[in-house]
């Protein structure tokens, strides 16, 4: 299928105390003080040192922030690897903490049927350490019983996934899964506030398979950052990406330059026309951070000219835009953009682009950070979601995750739970044991900040 017919399809609409389950809370919130949002976290054992703290030494930035180019030199950029700086990973740096928990085995997820898309998003998302950290901290005071409120119903789940040894499923390799009753609370909270996109709630209204991109988004942006008493500020420093947009007209001179955050949360990578082999930051760099778009000035000028041009070439010239991060969330969701509208005459069908895209395990942002900002852009990969399918109403959603040793796991549902040492692991998802020959194309992916 030639990618020039695919169209990207637009959004659809511990043991710590506060962890603990709302029967439990007074109990344990004896055991010990509240934390606070800024306390320091325990992360889980990993291959490679965890960083960055409020103390900690700060990641030697790899680069100043280029600037803006001109369309010839943005042409040269785009021919030469040098725009997209390699990550090096700096020795004995202190790692931040994170919340102790009980039991940090990675378990299963009962799907009654086409939940698949619910249970692999939660794996990414759950493995993410500062996703629990935040979980652990906010909305500890809802007066909601946990099937009306979506982010209890969200914190139970999480609660019982870590600080509980699960129930052993019989027949399958003594698998440990999450409590039933759980995840069948969280989704009754769902269906009490399904997604504001009519199709969103249709799905999980009938327990119907599901986009997993969507479902997250739903989760976060609809429901988390919309429940009474969560601070927008931390939510916004968790979850949402901040940039800038610029660009100049070459007719005027005009600059044009707008602070906006992403349409859709964290970033969409769409496939270019070339080079469909190349690894997500090399398409993120030509496809977004530097992009090409058709557009008019507003000025005096400009409308002049428009007005000439009117009848003999009205498309409007192509101008380059670059964008720059403001902001850095915590937790960086990345879609692969694998579902597309494709046109066919009169009709238009929703269809899956299955090019590859090699995934990396750290995602360095550090060039394409606002001059103005300080802070550290390098991300590391806790969390995978891949699809097996031809498209999103069908197929089979599985979870690549990182686990407390560093080790990577793929998790299908309530089946045997693969390890390995292998980092392919994570984009292939080749470790399934339900993969029936058929790949698993890599769709969202969980980064959390270095």
């Amino acid at each position: 299928m030639p990618s020039s017919s695919v169209l990207p399809i637009t959004r659809r609409g511990s043991q710590s105390s506060q962890m603990a389950p709302k029967r439990n809370r007074n109990a344990s919130e004896s055991a010990g003080a509240r934390r606070s949002p800024g306390d320091d976290i325990t992360s889980p054992a990993a291959k490679r040192s965890r960083v960055r703290s409020s103390t900690s030494a700060p990641i030697p930035p790899a680069g100043s922030p280029p600037a803006d180019p001109t369309p010839g030199e943005y042409e040269k950029q785009s021919r030469e690897s040098n725009v997209c700086v390699a990550l090096e990973v700096p020795n004995n740096v202190p790692r931040r903490e994170f919340p102790k928990r009980k039991d940090e085995t990675s378990k299963g997820m009962f799907n009654p049927g086409a939940l698949c898309y619910r249970n692999a998003s939660l794996q990414a998302l759950f493995h993410s350490p500062p996703f629990y950290h935040f979980l652990a901290t906010v909305h500890q005071d809802c007066d909601e019983q946990a099937n009306k409120c979506v982010l209890c119903a969200l914190r139970e789940v999480l609660y019982w996934y870590f600080d509980s040894p699960g129930t052993k499923v019989d027949g399958d390799g003594g698998t440990a899964e999450v409590a039933r009753r759980t995840l069948e609370t969280f989704t009754a909270a769902c269906k009490q506030h399904p997604p504001h996109d009519q199709v969103g709630a249709r799905e999980i209204k009938k327990n119907l398979q599901s986009d997993a991109f969507m479902f997250i988004d739903y989760l976060v942006r609809e429901r988390i950052a919309n429940t009474k008493g969560v601070n927008q500020e931390l939510f916004n420093d968790f979850f949402e990406l901040g940039i800038e947009e610029r660009w100049k007209c070459r007719h005027c001179g005009k600059i044009s330059i707008t602070p906006r955050q992403t349409v859709e949360l964290g970033l969409t990578v769409e496939f270019m026309e070339k080079d469909k082999t190349q690894h997500v930051l090399w398409h993120l760099n030509r496809g977004y951070f530097y992009e090409k778009l058709g557009l008019w000035c507003d000025t005096p000028t400009c409308t002049v000219l428009r007005a000439e041009r009117a009848g003999k070439d009205s498309k409007p010239p192509l101008r380059m835009f670059t964008r720059r991060i403001k902001r850095a969330p915590e937790v960086l969701v990345v879609r692969i953009a694998r579902f597309g509208l494709v046109k066919s005459g009169n009709s238009v069908t929703v269809e899956k682009v299955r090019e590859r895209m090699q995934v990396l395990e750290f995602l360095n942002l550090n060039p394409y950070r606002h001059k103005d900002m300080k802070d550290d852009c390098v991300y590391r990969l806790d969390g995978a979601v891949g699809h097996k399918g031809k498209n999103v109403q069908s197929g089979h959603y599985v979870a690549a995750v990182r686990n407390e040793d560093g080790r990577y796991e793929v998790i299908n549902d309530s089946q045997s739970i693969v390890r390995s040492d292998d980092f392919a692991t994570m984009g292939a998802f080749n470790e399934s044991s339900d993969t029936n020959g058929a790949e698993f194309d890599p769709y969202v992916l969980v980064y959390s900040k270095y």
